[in-house]
C-alpha cells in the first residue's frame, strides 16, 4: 500500500480544468476476464457518475506537476500523453468500494479535488489505510491523493449539489523507475 497526499493543483488549475470540459458522458466501469479481455460493467449499484475524458500531453504543466511528485518516489513520467477524467458527482452519484490492481496493468492513480468542500455535500472520498481504517480525504481545492494500485476507496453519495475531482490512472509503462526506491 502506498499513498502520497498533498495540496497538487492551484485554484487556477482546478478552475481551467473544469472551463476546458465540452461535454460529460456517462462513466463507465470494467473489469479484466481472466483472458485478459476488458469488460463492461453496467450497474448502476456499483457506479452512478459522468466524465469527461482528455488527453494531457507531456510538458502541459498539469503533466509536470505530476511528474515533479513521481520524481520524489523515483519514477519519472515518460508517457508522450496520459488519459485524464474529470468526474462529475451529481446528487445521488457515487462510485463503490474497489480497489484498481485487479487487471494487472494499473500502477497508480491520481486523484485531486476539483472543489471547494462548501460547494456540496455528501460525496465523501473514503479510502481504507494500512490497518484497514477508514479515512474521508481532504476536502479543499486542489488537494490530492497518489495511490498505489491496491488501495481500497470509494466515493459516498452526493446529497446536495456537485462535486468534481480530476483522475489519472498511471500504468506501469508510462513511468521510468530512476532509482531503487519502491512504492509498492
Amino acid at each position: 500500500m502506498f499513498m502520497y497526499k498533498d495540496l497538487i493543483f492551484a485554484e487556477s488549475d482546478c478552475k481551467n480544468l473544469l472551463d476546458s470540459v465540452t461535454g460529460f458522458t456517462k462513466s463507465k466501469l470494467y473489469y479484466t476476464g481472466g483472458d485478459g479481455s476488458k469488460n463492461e460493467i453496467i450497474s448502476s449499484s456499483q457506479r452512478n457518475s459522468l466524465q469527461y475524458d482528455f488527453d494531457l500531453l507531456n510538458g502541459e504543466e498539469i503533466y509536470n506537476k505530476l511528474d515533479v511528485i513521481l520524481k520524489k518516489f523515483g519514477y519519472k513520467l515518460i508517457a508522450d500523453k496520459l488519459i485524464c477524467n474529470i468526474i462529475r458527482y451529481e446528487e445521488g452519484h457515487y462510485i463503490f468500494k474497489h480497489r484498481h490492481d485487479s487487471d494487472g496493468d494499473s500502477f497508480l492513480t491520481f486523484v485531486i479535488q476539483l472543489d471547494n468542500s462548501e460547494d456540496y455535500e455528501g460525496g465523501d472520498f473514503i479510502y481504507w489505510d494500512e490497518n484497514n481504517q477508514e479515512q474521508i480525504m481532504e476536502r479543499t481545492k486542489g488537494f490530492g491523493y497518489m495511490l498505489s494500485a491496491d488501495v481500497t476507496h470509494e466515493v459516498r453519495k452526493v446529497t446536495k449539489n456537485v462535486r468534481h475531482s480530476f483522475v489519472v490512472f498511471i500504468k506501469y509503462e508510462n513511468v521510468l523507475e530512476l532509482n531503487k526506491k519502491k512504492l509498492l
